[in-house]
């Protein structure tokens, strides 16, 4: 059937949802044959206590050693359910998704996300971060009091590195990737929009230090030749 909708409209995005599947969680590359996207749950998000982003995480980072992040859809983040950095940092997990009424935000919310938003798609579309993706900090059962993030990255280190603190009593972690290719790479915060530094693929491999920003419990670092 999608071979024969494909056809007729070949520009067309299939998203398949856990529905049609049967039950929630399911994704592998016989059902992405069928379909560009799919819609593997929804999560919690109603309230701020109700840890949804960790929830979407859980699911995400559980597939991403092995299924392409851009093919997952993990609803329902909401976008104006605090703190709205975690929703939209975990949202930059996979194919990016909200819901939620945007008037409820205030005019800098608005702003703000409106700013993050479009610095995000200018840096997804030249950028091929769907090359890799590595589960970093306590990635297994992110839970309130341990630090979790996820790199995504290309083959040649250009990327993201995001990072929650959630409630863990830390003010740095350290971020080690040991595949990162040999080069030079400029660090920015995307919290803060300071450089951070130069750093080489020896010291990536080896770990560098990475600071939460003050008043922030998110931290997205841009990696750039």
């Amino acid at each position: 059937m999608t071979d024969h909708i494909y056809q007729q409209h070949p520009d067309v995005l299939l998203d398949l949802t856990f529905e049609l599947w049967g039950q929630k969680h399911v994704i592998d590359y016989g059902l992405l044959a069928a379909g560009d996207l799919d819609w593997l749950s929804n999560v919690d998000d109603e309230s701020p206590e109700a840890a949804g982003p960790r929830q979407a995480r859980t699911l995400l980072y559980h597939r991403a050693l092995a299924i392409p992040t851009e093919t997952m859809l993990i609803g329902n983040l909401h976008a104006e359910t605090p703190p709205i950095e975690e929703r939209l940092a975990t949202a930059m997990g996979s194919a990016p998704l909200f819901l939620g009424d945007l008037r409820k935000l205030t005019p800098a919310e608005q702003d703000w996300y409106g700013e993050k938003i479009r610095w995000f798609k200018q840096f997804r579309a030249g950028v091929p971060i769907s090359e890799g993706f590595f589960p970093l900090g306590n990635w297994q059962q992110p839970g309130a009091v341990t630090w979790d993030g996820f790199a995504r990255l290309s083959r040649q280190g250009e990327g993201l590195v995001v990072l929650f603190k959630n409630d863990a009593p830390i003010a740095q972690v350290e971020v080690k990737l040991p595949a990162f290719p040999d080069g030079s790479f400029h660090v920015r915060s995307v919290m803060t929009s300071q450089t951070l530094g130069t750093f080489s693929g020896e010291q990536f491999r080896r770990g560098i230090t990475a600071h939460f920003p003050e008043g922030h419990k998110v931290e997205i670092l841009e990696i750039r030749r």
